[in-house]
């Protein structure tokens, strides 16, 4: 599960456990990168981008694999 945090400008990663009802793991990713992160969406293709909530500095950002 993917979760854009707009207070701590990051990206979240949660894993959850097999049952999907407990996060087991969190991964942090771009902390302070982009700035505030308004949402994330995830395209039919399985892109990711990350919408960012600057004021008037807004942008869309395509997520590449690492």
């Amino acid at each position: 599960m993917l979760l854009a945090v707009l207070k701590d400008s990051e990206l979240l990663q949660l894993k959850l456990n097999t049952a999907g009802d407990k996060v087991e793991v969190v991964n942090t990713f771009y902390k302070s990168t982009y700035g505030r992160m308004r949402d994330v969406a995830i395209s039919p293709q399985g892109d990711v981008y990350i919408i960012t909530s600057n004021g008037t500095n807004d942008k869309i950002i395509k997520v590449s694999k690492q």
